[in-house]
């Protein structure tokens, strides 16, 4: 214990003589203060900003990619689960097709126009094309028909499974997303049927 009252005091002596002998602060010290608090705090903004813009650019990939599933799980949905529905258009790049829910009959089209995934839906075949936009970003919309024996269909008659491939067009081109799902067609209709 005297030990290190003793250490203690001798701390204190020197300590209140390097204050004695040095009272003020030179313009040089401050400047050289000054200096480094600036270089820290660039570093520091720096740092945040680079972390922001990773967090900017990971919150828009996931909302572009939460659009494109969205739109691709409502084609799905439709397709799936219609009481009844004829294929009248079957590109490569565009379906359209009849769909009676409720005894009301729906033209429904999809289609790729200015990377946008588009949806029209109206109840007769004079009526305009009110296109919506279901998903921005969109690279490009594949759709693959198959018959029921997984070959290339002659006819729209014959379509049994639809694939769709959307690709999302992310901000870096090297990480675009491919979305896809297969659909089988449960409730086809053709009018010999």
């Amino acid at each position: 214990m005297i030990l290190q009252g003793r250490k203690f005091s001798v701390f204190s002596r020197w300590l209140s003589r390097v204050l004695a002998i040095k009272k003020s602060v030179t313009l040089v010290e401050l400047l050289i203060a000054i200096a480094i608090v600036g270089i820290i705090s660039l570093g520091l903004t720096f740092m945040l900003t680079q972390g922001l813009k990773v967090w900017t650019g990971g919150t828009a990939r996931t909302d572009i990619v939460d659009r494109g599933r969205i739109a691709l799980e409502r084609l799905s949905r439709e397709l799936r689960q219609a009481e009844r529905f004829t294929v009248t258009t079957w590109t490569a790049n565009n379906i359209k097709f009849n769909v009676v829910l409720g005894g009301t009959t729906y033209i429904v089209e999809y289609k790729l126009a200015n990377n946008s995934l588009l949806r029209s839906e109206k109840t007769s075949a004079e009526a305009s094309d009110d296109f919506i936009s279901l998903a921005n970003y969109v690279n490009n919309l594949t759709f693959t028909y198959y018959n029921k024996i997984g070959s290339t269909p002659a006819s729209a008659n014959e379509i049994r499974t639809v694939r769709v491939n959307l690709v999302m067009d992310m901000p870096q081109p090297e990480q675009d997303v491919i979305l896809t799902s297969e659909i089988q067609l449960r409730n086809f209709y053709t009018s010999g049927e």
